[in-house]
């Protein structure tokens, strides 16, 4: 259903949001890509679903 909704599984859509996300936050301000990513807390390991 979720699928059918978004047009993606849950995975994908959760990626797709947080580089959105991250997207944002670089075209608003100057920081560097590893302060967005702090401030987002993106790691390898917490954008992984488990």
């Amino acid at each position: 259903m979720f699928k059918t909704y978004t047009g993606m599984g849950p995975d994908k859509y959760l990626m797709a949001y947080r580089l959105n996300r991250a997207k944002e936050s670089l075209l608003a301000n100057d920081a560097p890509i590893g302060e967005v990513a702090k401030r987002r807390e993106t790691s390898y390991e917490s954008s992984r679903i488990v």
